[in-house]
């Protein structure tokens, strides 16, 4: 079969495609049998200014070659530090980062790249030394969501074919290509697989290219299947705002123990941190088998697990903490006077204000913001209770019912400032209305 149809393209012949191409022979090739399929290609080529001439001569030549064959092309350059820790990761999301800009300026949508199946089988072997799942085994996909970039779309047309049936296409079809000297160098650990690991590979089983590939097809729909069933099983019960998620926990210890698994990673992905470690997860199942309210476990990423009274919580840590204040904090408010605590802006004032909240209090009280005290009551619908047991009932962690910020008028309590927001206590007939203004200053 040629490899026209046996191309993995799964757009419409007129959909705009903005084209990857270095210059070697699995771009090239890409780009000329692409020629034949599409009617409105974008060629894009990208100097990461890491190889000298080597690298501009490089862009040069793709150039002339898109032009020589009536296409439109960008040239990028990129200024990288070579000495910088993870070069190979900062290059890549470069990369992806000026395609998605040119791809946007262009009203693009969709970018192809010439990933081939040995860069398939390369990807696998890589994400088994350094320990994966399913889901890293399941390698590169042929459509998937431009990294870092949702609302672009990736093709990697050329997934299921071979570099050397690649090479042999440009030698029958007479395409000149560009040789990276750098891909000869096995100072990362994609080379040394590529140089070193599928050759010995390769004499056990002299087809262990297309069987590493194969085998990420299936491991890649079975993933498919494991998110679609957690998907169906927490539809409707995950809560999901800017930097939190939320599960009812009766939902997640109904999960099967791979579906679990899964929604650590899963809320992980949708908080934008791509990778967490496989013992944070492990870890984190553990402290889960007896959730204990208030337990908190750290992830990669700036995130934290937190079990509350009747939720799971995966979040930003900064997040998951309570607006709060300092354990014994008393501050006096006046009419007018802007109080600024460690995270907001508060303004009391008798006249309405927009997006205020009315609290009551007798014409002449003092006034004050603070945390809780012994003896503190909250009077709430139509009873009067000791704020402690209110907390209770409400279901505020322990450890977090210190810093909540309060006002209060003596030992009366106005308002208590929730996760959620302010709850008003019940006026009293004598009492009079003010009007409470706080911004958030973090």
């Amino acid at each position: 079969m040629s490899l026209a149809r046996r191309l993995l393209l799964t757009v419409a012949p007129e959909t705009p495609l903005i084209v990857a191409v270095s210059g070697g022979a699995d771009s090239i090739a890409l780009l000329h049998l692409l020629r034949s399929r599409l009617t409105q290609l974008h060629v894009v080529t990208i100097d990461h200014g890491l190889r000298g001439s080597a690298g501009t001569e490089d862009a040069e030549f793709v150039r002339v070659t898109a032009e020589a064959w009536g296409l439109t092309v960008t040239v990028g350059s990129l200024h990288l530090d070579p000495h910088a820790p993870r070069l190979e990761t900062r290059a890549r999301h470069a990369r992806y980062a000026f395609l998605a800009t040119t791809a946007r300026s262009h009203g693009i949508t969709h970018i192809a790249t010439a990933h081939h199946a040995n860069d398939q089988a390369e990807t696998v072997l890589m994400h088994l030394i350094r320990g994966t799942g399913l889901h890293g085994l399941g390698g590169m996909k042929p459509r998937a969501p431009l990294p870092h970039h949702p609302d672009l779309t990736l093709l990697r047309p050329l997934l299921q074919i071979t570099r050397t049936e690649i090479e042999a296409y440009c030698a029958e079809h007479h395409l000149p290509y560009r040789h990276d000297e750098t891909n000869d160098q096995t100072h990362t650990l994609r080379n040394r697989i590529r140089l070193a690991l599928l050759p010995q590979l390769a004499e056990l089983n002299v087809r262990i290219v297309p069987t590493l590939v194969r085998t990420a097809e299936v491991i890649a729909l079975e993933d498919a299947w494991i998110e679609s069933s957690l998907q169906q099983a927490i539809s409707g019960q995950v809560k999901h705002a800017a930097d939190v998620i939320d599960l009812p926990l009766t939902t997640y210890a109904g999960l099967h123990p791979v579906l679990q698994r899964r929604f650590i990673l899963w809320a992980a992905q949708q908080l934008g941190v791509i990778t967490i470690d496989h013992a944070d997860v492990t870890r984190a199942l553990t402290q889960l088998e007896r959730p204990k309210v208030g337990k908190t476990v750290l992830l990669a990423g700036g995130l934290q697990l937190r079990v509350n009274y009747d939720t799971l919580s995966i979040g930003r840590k900064v997040s998951m903490t309570v607006i709060g204040l300092p354990k014994h904090t008393e501050i006096p408010l006046q009419i007018g006077q802007n109080v600024v605590t460690t995270r907001e802006s508060l303004v009391l004032s008798r006249d309405p204000m927009p997006e205020g909240v009315r609290i009551t209090a007798p014409i002449d009280a003092v006034i004050t913001l603070r945390t809780r005290r012994s003896g503190d009551h909250f009077y709430w619908h139509r009873h009067q209770r000791k704020l402690t047991d209110w907390m209770i009932d409400h279901k505020i962690e322990r450890e977090l019912r210190d810093q909540l910020p309060v006002i209060a008028v003596g030992k009366a309590i106005k308002a208590v400032l929730l996760p959620s927001g302010w709850v008003i206590a019940d006026p009293i007939d004598d009492e009079v209305d003010w009007y409470l203004f706080m911004s958030s200053l973090r």
